[in-house]
């Protein structure tokens, strides 16, 4: 374990900022890619789904490689691409319920707009809820799924498990990503290229204070 991680045992934040120093380099390079592709989807709405297909399993390699350091563990470049291609099954399939959940809460949203049924109201309101508890597992999931090298439909389980009994860090991490959402729609790509590493720091700080137990644990 690396001396200065020694040296903060017990705060959490500065061993934080001391991991994120450690991976600064790989960090930067692939929160660069991240913003690059919110970018890209801004410039052309029909490369959003393209996007999103990459975005969710880099942003997943980046939140491993921050978890390795802080558990004093040394990443790469070959190391950090290995879990972008590993975590990329995963990722798809755990981020598919919520991404469901959430266009049918719109699509409801919308009818309720033309049509002036109020009734569609609640099943917008319902899909939205969906969206968000799928949303709070799924993140929760991916993580593990690339750590453990468990299926997706394990990694649910155990993340819906950990969400029950700690539903405050996993809805934290759903905030967390919504609210990068948004900014990436508004930021310049300088700003973007350091936000994906605050939220990977969000995201961590949720997998880890939710009591998911790694096989590495």
């Amino acid at each position: 374990m690396y001396a200065f991680l020694e040296s903060w045992p017990r705060n959490p934040v500065a061993r934080a900022a001391a991991a994120a120093w450690s991976e600064l380099p790989l960090l930067l390079s692939a929160s660069a890619a991240v913003a690059g592709l919110w970018v890209l989807c801004r410039t052309d709405p029909l490369l959003l789904g393209a996007a999103e297909f990459a975005v969710m399993p880099t942003l997943t390699a980046l939140a491993v490689t921050f978890h390795s350091a802080l558990e004093g563990e040394r990443s790469g470049i070959l190391r950090l691409l290995s879990n972008v291609c590993r975590a990329a099954p995963a990722t798809w399939l755990l981020s598919l319920p919520a991404t469901v959940a959430a266009l049918l809460a719109d699509a409801a949203f919308q009818l309720a707009e033309v049509s002036g049924q109020a009734w569609m109201l609640l099943s917008g309101g319902a899909g939205l809820a969906v969206s968000v508890i799928a949303a709070a597992t799924g993140l929760l999931a991916m993580p593990l799924a690339a750590l453990d090298k468990v299926t997706a439909r394990a990694a649910w389980m155990r993340a819906w498990a950990a969400a029950l009994r700690h539903p405050a860090p996993a809805l934290g991490a759903v905030g967390a990503y919504v609210l990068a959402m948004l900014a990436s729609a508004h930021l310049s790509f300088a700003v973007l290229l350091l936000l994906p590493i605050p939220l990977v720091s969000v995201w961590v700080a949720a997998f880890r204070a939710s009591g998911i137990r790694t096989e590495a644990a």
